[in-house]
């Protein structure tokens, strides 16, 4: 008998996602086991399950399709679940473990929009370099933009997605991402970048060019590292007046007509704790943050 196919809400180890109701979902396998008659369901703080959370035990009601775990989330945490299976022929097995990771819930943000002391219409770059103290075993990043983003850690893009952060309802609920940077920072100095584009948050709407910046004229980023030590404590490197920026390479870009790559400007390790002070500033923007919410989308 194989248990395969663990999925909370429909999604592989789903990180930072708007997870207000758990479903748990697996397929189960056997040559000789015709069917499902009872499981159980095992949630846990640690992978090794020295302490678990909840335990549905052994239950013949349970439904491999749609199961509901009577679970209370707290923000910012990971939890790890498993499942044992009985089939009709007396066969049995235990999965592999799955997990899911919540995101900031309802948190407040410590972190401000910021957006690059440059011409609205220029794309720009922003840096913040911060110190990483010995013994950090958890390092997150909860970050946005307006229109579109990438994530850089000590020069490496964070993720591997494109057009983050995905769809808004501009005027009611934007997306942020979760991201594991952990593997991406070391003791001592590290520097954290993002580079943005207008994305369908500003820029022209309509082919005949008869709307512009409808939801908003520059692009504006938000987010917060949270350093988790081993001794309990955090540490936390959040968007405001002390970011720097400067142009982008993208000269320009928009829905309609692709984007320009001026390769002479490139800055070379512009996300890096080495890089040049030839720098601006940035500014705070007042924009709600109360419309934040945790990853819809895959």
């Amino acid at each position: 008998m194989i248990i395969s196919k663990l999925r909370t809400n429909h999604i592989k180890n789903p990180l930072g996602f708007e997870l207000k109701d758990i479903r748990f979902t697996w397929i189960t396998e056997s040559e000789t086991d015709q069917y499902q008659t009872e499981a159980q369901v095992e949630v846990a703080s640690d992978e090794s399950f020295e302490h678990i959370l909840f335990d549905s035990g052994k239950r013949s009601d349970m439904n491999s399709l749609s199961y509901q775990p009577e679970i209370e989330l707290t923000s910012r945490t990971r939890y790890y679940w498993r499942v044992t299976v009985w089939g009709d022929q007396g066969g049995t097995a235990t999965s592999d473990t799955a997990f899911f990771e919540t995101a900031k819930m309802n948190e407040s943000w410590e972190a401000e929009w910021i957006a690059a002391e440059l011409e609205k219409d220029t794309h720009p770059l922003l840096r913040k370099s911060f110190d990483v103290p010995e013994g950090v075993v958890s390092a997150r990043a909860y970050v946005s933009g307006l229109g579109l983003y990438e994530l850089f850690v000590n020069g490496e893009k964070a993720g591997d997605e494109v057009l983050a952060p995905g769809f808004h309802a501009y005027d009611f609920w934007q997306q942020y991402q979760t991201y594991d940077i952990t593997s991406l920072l070391k003791p001592g100095k590290n520097a954290v970048g993002a580079m943005l584009g207008a994305g369908m948050y500003k820029g022209r709407f309509g082919f005949d060019g008869g709307f512009e910046n409808i939801y908003g004229d520059q692009m504006v980023f938000i987010g917060e590292i949270i350093l988790i030590c081993a001794d309990g404590s955090e540490q936390r490197i959040v968007t405001d007046a002390s970011w720097q920026s400067a142009p982008s390479p993208v000269t320009f870009s928009g829905i309609y007509d692709g984007e320009v790559y001026d390769a002479n400007k490139e800055i070379d390790g512009w996300a890096s704790a080495e890089a040049s002070n030839e720098w601006s500033g940035v500014q705070t923007v007042s924009l709600p943050k109360d419309t934040l919410t945790a990853r819809l989308s895959p």
